[in-house]
């Protein structure tokens, strides 16, 4: 039986009364006229199949922007929409001190823009398909002439998963930014982020760097312009992964773009793109979007997922869990079981091993040890030590029924190391190489 938490209600009705309040009062104020962008933006499909890899996909994506200044203060309200993706934020500024509240829902990877869009989503773990919610709360101000610094606080929740929290600490002055953020399942801290910047007259420099605690590492060296409607972008990537080699990789990403209009709502945004106090997200009205996404990217909610070998084929995963627990399996004269399963990024994990006796092993239901959204593609178990009594280098009768009756491919690591495989496609056995012993 898989049994499920009930996930805690987001603070939706304290940012809905802040709404209600400043926007009611700056629309009586001063009519405005609203940004809006609807643009193609990509999205990883999780559907792909191991041979297609990350399939991407465009998809709608728009933004409206509303900002009101006053000489006491101001407002601002942001609303983002995207393919099974959304976030709602209000901010308020008086005097030095400002306030951002937000809250929105995601499923499987961010699909809001932010600083960290570049980042493969399936760098650090092999996602699961799900929905969640996340909400935040954001404090800055003045600390001295020109120099500000930025609090917050975001939480990640969804059914059945660790909670995920998010916070981050950030410093500015003039048009230079650090950022420190730090991401934690649970209890548990899983990784953090730091974020630097420098912008003059428009032209900026960047270096970010993602770490997960199993050495995963992800980093970006950019240079943008950004003026009177033009924008360019490049940014030199780095990444890897111990437990996935595939994730190792260097590439140069470029981008061009052109904003139309000469609205005060466009200068506004381009103000505040370049004005230093930008914390996480490249600025103030959308800094939700960038501590969600960096959650979603560093944690899955899983620690399963989260610290899970992944391999590029089934037949991969299988032999590195066999030639790992068969040793064991012979020294200890007891069986080891368990799952092969895909990813919800085309990749292939192993469930890890659970011990039987010396002639058997009983492998949970898969809904008890598979993660969420993934899905069982073939079980594995050893035979234990040679024994005279049994055929302990050939899979037994019982073990090709099991396979068939639950539709899944068979691994088995024999005591005298032989790595073999029954695929229940055709129903044959074949010996696919050797293994530790």
């Amino acid at each position: 039986m898989k049994i499920t938490w009930p996930m805690p209600a987001a603070p939706a009705s304290f940012c809905a009364l802040l709404l209600l309040i400043f926007s009611t009062a700056a629309m009586a104020a001063q009519s405005f006229t609203p940004f809006v962008s609807i643009d193609p933006v990509q999205r990883p499909d999780p559907s792909a199949t191991p041979m297609d890899g990350i399939r991407w996909q465009p998809v709608s994506y728009g933004e409206y922007r509303y900002f009101h200044d006053t000489d006491y203060g101001g407002i601002h309200f942001a609303n983002v929409s995207a393919n099974n993706a959304g976030l709602n934020q209000l901010g308020i500024q008086f005097g030095q001190l400002g306030l951002e509240a937000w809250s929105g829902y995601g499923e499987t990877v961010s699909a809001i823009r932010s600083r960290y869009s570049g980042v493969d989503p399936f760098q650090f773990h092999g996602g699961i398909e799900q929905r969640y919610e996340h909400s935040g709360i954001s404090l800055h101000t003045e600390i001295a002439a020109a120099t500000r610094v930025r609090l917050s606080l975001a939480g990640i929740r969804s059914k059945g998963l660790q909670n995920r929290t998010v916070t981050a600490l950030g410093l500015y002055h003039r048009g230079i930014g650090v950022d420190y953020v730090e991401i934690d399942r649970g209890s548990h801290k899983v990784g953090s982020a730091v974020s630097l910047s420098g912008d003059i007259r428009g032209h900026r420099l960047s270096y970010d760097i993602l770490r997960q605690d199993n050495g995963s590492t992800w980093q970006g060296f950019g240079y943008s312009f950004n003026r009177r409607g033009k924008h360019f972008r490049i940014q030199l990537q780095a990444a890897s992964n111990p437990l996935y080699s595939e994730k190792n990789e260097t590439r140069l990403m470029f981008s061009l773009g052109f904003r139309t209009g000469g609205s005060r709502l466009n200068a506004a945004a381009e103000s505040t793109q370049s004005s230093g106090d930008e914390g996480v997200n490249n600025n103030n009205y959308l800094i939700g979007g960038a501590l969600v996404g960096v959650g979603v990217v560093l944690s899955s909610g899983n620690s399963g997922t989260d610290e899970a070998q992944r391999h590029s084929g089934q037949h991969g995963a299988a032999f590195d869990v066999l030639n790992r627990i068969n040793p064991k399996s012979v020294a200890q004269n007891l069986e080891y079981g368990g799952y092969v399963y895909r990813n919800p990024d085309g990749s292939y994990s192993s469930t890890k091993p659970v011990k039987g006796t010396p002639t058997s092993v009983l492998i949970p239901p898969i809904s008890q040890i598979v993660p969420g959204s993934a899905v069982a593609r073939a079980s594995y178990h050893t035979h234990a030590a040679a024994d005279p009594r049994y055929d302990n280098e050939n899979f037994s009768p019982t073990d090709i029924a099991t396979d068939l009756a639950f539709g899944l491919d068979g691994y088995l690591g024999t005591p005298a190391g032989q790595f073999k495989f029954h695929d229940i496609s055709n129903d044959s056995i074949t010996t696919l190489g050797t293994i530790a012993n």
